[in-house]
Parts: C-alpha cells; sequence; structure tokens
C-alpha cells in the first residue's frame, strides 16, 4: 500500500499486536488490548490468536494472561450474539 511517504512504512497486523501485548502484559497492554478488541474483534481470528499465544506464554511463564485474554474478548463479544 502506498502510505504517500518516501521510505517504506512497516507495520503489523492487529493480530500480531494482541500477540505481543499479551505475552508482555503491562498494565498499559491490558488498556491497548481492550482498543484492539473493540475495533476488531468480531473480524479477528482470535482461535488463532489463542493458537499463536499458547507456546509464546509458555516460554515467558505468563499462561495465566490467555485466560484473560479470552475473557476480555468474551465480555466484549458474548458467544452467541
Amino acid at each position: 500500500m502506498d502510505y504517500g511517504v518516501d521510505v517504506p512504512l512497516h507495520i503489523c497486523l492487529a493480530l500480531d499486536l494482541a500477540v505481543l501485548k499479551t505475552v508482555a502484559g503491562r498494565l498499559r497492554d491490558w488498556a491497548d488490548i481492550q482498543r484492539i478488541i473493540q475495533r476488531s474483534g468480531e473480524t479477528m481470528d482470535w482461535d488463532l490468536v489463542y493458537e499463536e499465544l499458547e507456546p509464546l506464554l509458555a516460554l515467558a511463564y505468563k499462561e495465566e494472561h490467555l485466560p484473560r485474554l479470552k475473557s476480555m474478548v468474551e465480555e466484549e463479544y458474548p458467544a452467541g450474539t
């Protein structure tokens, strides 16, 4: 995509950002994740996010972050609605 600048502009997908911020898990990251959920929640492939996160969170000894993320997504987009 051309952004009208003379240098390449590298960006990441919302999915990648959600994964990165969930692994980091700082207070500010959770606020950012909430906004990611609100902006791309229903179009985001959350199952892929969870799949990508599981091994990374295990390596970082932060497995407790996955249930928190799932809860945030479910709260914003309850199943069956």
